[in-house]
């Protein structure tokens, strides 16, 4: 399923879909970043919990910021927990990967999960997102595989909106959602804004 976004949404490290035999939802293909490494993307569980630990624990703080708007440690917590009630369905967990050692090394953290009282088809529910990359990661098309990817599951579930939270300082969010055709606008919060894509019927 293709849908009608930004023309940069179908850039060759995620405009191929491809499901998993085990019943794991679509998901992007493998992908080359301009460095020549090549990641992917896959669908998160419960077994990943150690190796999400270990990427949020190679975080900055910057990173940690713009992604929870808080340094404490109590949302990288609840992050971890989130892996365990991800059902593909009202809750979404991808991870960017890249080999190492013999296995795989992560990169990237993305997420959404269904607004309050909400059900997949109703035009006025959507999902709520986030991402984060890993520094050294960054600006090589990992985010926006990762937000592509995100839009792409939400769609084939059955949802009609995806939308999340950036704070203002947060520059390089703001340019990638609005690059993959996301509009922007005011939110409840003085410090971001808000922004939201609008996804066809599955």
């Amino acid at each position: 399923m293709d849908l009608p976004l930004h023309p940069a949404f179908f850039s060759p490290i995620n405009s191929t879909i491809v499901r998993s035999q085990d019943g794991a939802p679509l998901v992007p293909a493998m992908g080359v970043e301009p460095r020549g490494e090549s990641f992917r993307l896959r669908a998160a569980g419960p077994g990943d919990r150690e190796g999400v630990a270990a990427f949020l624990a190679r975080l900055d703080r910057e990173t940690r910021y713009l992604r929870y708007w808080s340094h404490a440690e109590a949302a990288n917590l609840a992050l971890l927990d989130r892996l365990d009630a991800a059902d593909h369905a009202a809750r979404e967990t991808l991870l960017a990967v890249v080999p190492r050692h013999g296995g795989e090394w992560i990169v990237g953290h993305a997420e959404w999960v269904a607004d309050e009282a909400c059900a997949a088809g109703d035009a006025s529910c959507g999902v709520e997102a986030g991402l984060m990359v890993e520094g050294a990661w960054r600006r090589r098309g990992i985010g926006r595989a990762l937000l592509g990817g995100l839009a792409r599951l939400a769609a084939a579930v059955g949802w009609r909106r995806i939308h999340g939270e950036v704070l203002h300082a947060n520059d390089p969010m703001v340019k990638l959602a609005r690059g993959l055709g996301f509009r922007t606008g005011r939110s409840g919060d003085p410090r971001t804004l808000r922004v939201e894509l609008t996804l066809p019927a599955p």
